[in-house]
């Protein structure tokens, strides 16, 4: 299995919810070893995600995902989102 790529986004209209629970979702993983990346185009969330040590990988995204998608992801990568935008 590849890694786990996690995109997110956090605050305003999409509160904090979603990054907190992806937070507690990177944490378990990388217990169970897997390696885990955040992809975001929200700074505030790169920041509070980079420093913890469950989370090895924090990509700030130039642009939104689905544009950026080929340059994260690899064939064997498993992607999450949880975001109320698909962007």
């Amino acid at each position: 299995m590849g890694r786990i790529i996690i995109r997110c986004e956090a605050g305003g209209v999409a509160g904090l919810g979603h990054a907190m629970r992806m937070r507690a979702l990177a944490q378990v993983l990388t217990q169970s070893c897997v390696d885990v990346v955040f992809v975001t185009m929200t700074p505030a969330l790169a920041a509070v995600v980079a420093p913890l040590p469950c989370v090895p990988h924090t990509v700030l995204a130039p642009l939104p995902f689905p544009q950026y998608l080929g340059t994260v992801v690899h064939a064997d990568d498993i992607v999450i989102t949880d975001t109320k935008e698909y962007t």
